[in-house]
C-alpha cells in the first residue's frame, strides 16, 4: 500500500470504506461536471461516456512505461489534487498519490461498474481428497488437503473487505467506425466483429498492519464474446499468447517486464493474509491459475429480458 508505519495504518475495513468514499465522490464530480456542461451547451438527457478508440488503446500499448503500473503500490490514482485534499483534509489515506501519476488516463476497461465485496473460502477438503474443487458462488479454486493454498485464498475464512471492478476492456467493435477501427478488425481475421463485452473483472482485498493490498485481475476470451452477460463464460488470471500475427507486435511490449505477460499473477494474492501477516516464503502456495464461472442455477438478465 504506502510507508504508513504499522500502527498507524488503517483497518482493511477503513480502508475500504476511504477508497468507497472515494469512488462515489468521483462519481458525484463526474456527475456535476457533465450537467454544468449539458447546461452551457444547451442540451438535455443522459451523458455517455466515449470509448477510447482502438488507434488510442494501441498507442498507449506502443508509448506507455508499464514499470509504473508494476511498481505502484497506491490503491488510489487522483486526476483531480485539490478535490481529492479537500476530501482527505480531516482523515489520513491509505495509499493515495496525486502526484505525477494524476494525468494517467485508462486506455484499457475505461468504464465499469464497482461494488464492495467478500470472499468465502470453503474448509480445507478432508485426507485423500487432494485436488478436488471447493466452489463458492462463481469462484473455482483447487485446492489440495496437504498443501492448502496460503494467505488470503486460506481455506475456512472469510475475506470481509474487497472492492470488485467489472468492465469491458474495450469499445465493441460495431461500435467504431474509423478505418483504423475497420483495419483493427480485419487484422483480427473478422473474429471480433460479433463481439459485445470483452470481459475483464478486478478484484482488491484490503490487509492490515500498512500491507499493500492483494489484487486478482481475470480476463474473458480475448476475442470478446456475443453475450452481453458478462460472466456468461468463465474468467480466469491467465491468458494465452496466441494472437493474430498482425498483433504480435503489441503482445511482444510485454515481454519488456515478464517472461510470462498474460500470466496475471496469485502469488502475492498468497503471501499475506488479510490481518497483515506474511507467510513464510517456503511456505507460500498460490494456484496456477484462479477462474471466476457462471453460477450453474443463476439467472441471466438475458434470460429474463426474453420471458418479458
Amino acid at each position: 500500500m504506502n510507508n504508513t508505519d504499522e500502527k498507524d495504518a488503517l483497518s482493511p475495513s477503513q480502508q475500504q470504506q476511504e477508497v468507497w468514499e472515494r469512488i462515489l465522490h468521483h462519481n458525484d464530480m463526474k456527475r456535476e461536471n457533465s450537467t454544468s456542461t449539458s447546461s452551457k451547451s444547451g442540451t438535455t438527457g443522459t451523458s455517455h461516456e466515449e470509448w477510447p478508440a482502438y488507434k488510442t488503446i494501441l498507442d498507449d500499448i506502443v508509448n506507455t512505461d508499464y514499470t509504473h503500473v508494476l511498481e505502484c503500490p497506491h490503491d488510489i490514482l487522483s486526476n483531480n489534487k485539490s478535490s481529492e485534499n479537500k476530501l482527505s483534509s480531516q482523515k489520513k489515506t491509505l495509499s493515495f498519490s496525486s502526484g505525477k501519476e494524476k494525468n494517467i488516463r485508462k486506455a484499457f476497461c475505461a468504464h465499469g461498474v464497482v461494488a464492495c465485496a467478500k470472499i468465502e473460502m470453503f474448509s480445507n477438503p478432508t485426507s485423500g481428497t487432494n485436488h478436488k474443487n471447493a466452489q463458492h458462488g462463481n469462484a473455482d479454486i483447487s485446492l489440495s488437503h496437504d498443501h492448502p493454498y496460503t494467505g488470503l485464498l486460506s481455506p475456512n475464512r472469510t475475506i470481509s473487505h474487497c472492492i470488485i471492478r467489472l468492465s469491458s476492456a474495450m469499445k465493441p467493435p460495431a461500435y467504431e467506425t474509423n478505418m483504423f477501427g475497420r483495419y483493427f478488425v480485419k487484422a483480427t481475421g473478422g473474429k471480433l466483429k460479433d463481439a459485445k463485452l470483452f470481459p475483464m473483472v478486478a478484484l482488491k482485498a484490503f490487509r492490515g498492519q500498512g500491507v499493500r493490498s492483494g489484487n486478482l485481475l481475470f480476463a474473458g476470451p480475448k476475442i470478446g464474446q456475443k453475450s452481453n452477460e458478462l460472466i456468461k463464460h468463465c474468467l480466469c488470471s491467465q491468458m494465452t499468447e496466441r494472437v493474430p500475427s498482425l498483433l504480435q507486435p503489441f503482445i511482444k511490449k510485454f515481454y519488456n517486464y515478464s517472461d510470462h505477460p498474460l500470466s496475471l499473477g496469485v502469488s502475492d494474492f498468497c503471501s499475506f493474509d488479510e490481518k497483515g501477516d506474511a507467510i513464510p516464503s517456503d511456505e507460500v502456495q498460490f494456484p496456477y491459475v484462479v477462474v471466476l464461472k457462471p453460477a450453474e442455477k443463476s439467472t441471466s438478465s438475458e434470460s429474463l429480458s426474453k420471458k418479458k
